[in-house]
């Protein structure tokens, strides 16, 4: 069967139909979702880490935050610190958030410089070629 598609230059004709009998797609929905989920993950930890690692960041800071609250208020009230497990697990919480702060300040200025080197390199040979 074929039908019509307009084209910005005009119209012309593409072939469409079903597939042949007995052939399979080699389409992957879910693996090549995964592979494109990587892939964006990948670059979004290349090109902005500070991103990256900052919202797992503020993420552990607000959870431990909120977990926080409870005990402080207890203990301002009794003198006491009843759920002691609760704070450990908030000060392990703020521990993360800081490690995974300073890792993307870290990167982050890591990535700069290198985009800095590729521009001056760039600079370097556009002024040879003159």
């Amino acid at each position: 069967m074929r039908r019509n598609c307009a084209c910005r230059s005009g119209k012309s004709s593409c072939p469409t139909g079903k597939r042949a009998e007995g052939s399979a797609s080699k389409l992957r929905s879910v693996g090549d979702g995964w592979r494109i989920l990587r892939t964006f993950v990948y670059l979004l930890k290349e090109t902005l880490p500070a991103l990256f690692f900052g919202i797992p960041a503020a993420v552990f800071l607000v959870a431990a935050v909120a977990l926080a609250l409870p005990l402080v208020e207890t203990y301002l009230a009794t003198g006491l610190v009843p759920r002691f497990p609760t704070a450990i697990l908030c000060t392990g919480l703020v521990i993360l958030a800081c490690m995974s702060a300073t890792c993307g300040l870290i990167l982050d200025s890591l990535a700069r410089f290198r985009v800095e080197q590729k521009r001056m390199l760039y600079l370097a040979l556009t002024q040879r070629e003159r």
